[in-house]
């Protein structure tokens, strides 16, 4: 079961972290994925190649907050920036470029 309260605190947390980091990503929504226990993340042969366990054993979060810049000569550069949060909204993982 979601709980879209908690999802909704959650994301704003977040969101006002991304911003406060990267001012770039103000206004953006995030897309959500829901990881949820027992879910696989990786392939069982890159598990199994890292000695890793492959399921997650809680419900993680994932955002994911995506945006395309121009750069000089005119090319369109994606900025993506995810970040992975435990089920009480605590950072796990925070990556971007």
């Amino acid at each position: 079961m979601v709980d879209e309260k908690k999802i909704n605190e959650i994301k704003k947390m977040i969101t006002d972290t991304v911003v406060k980091d990267s001012p770039e990503f103000k206004g953006i929504e995030p897309t959500i994925k829901i990881i949820e226990p027992g879910e696989l993340v990786v392939s069982k042969k890159t598990t199994d190649k890292l000695g890793l366990s492959e399921a997650k054993t809680k419900k993680e979060y994932k955002f994911s907050f995506r945006k395309k810049v121009i750069a000089e000569d005119g090319a369109e550069i994606p900025i993506v920036v995810h970040v992975t949060t435990d089920e009480k909204g605590k950072i796990i993982r925070y990556t971007g470029n």
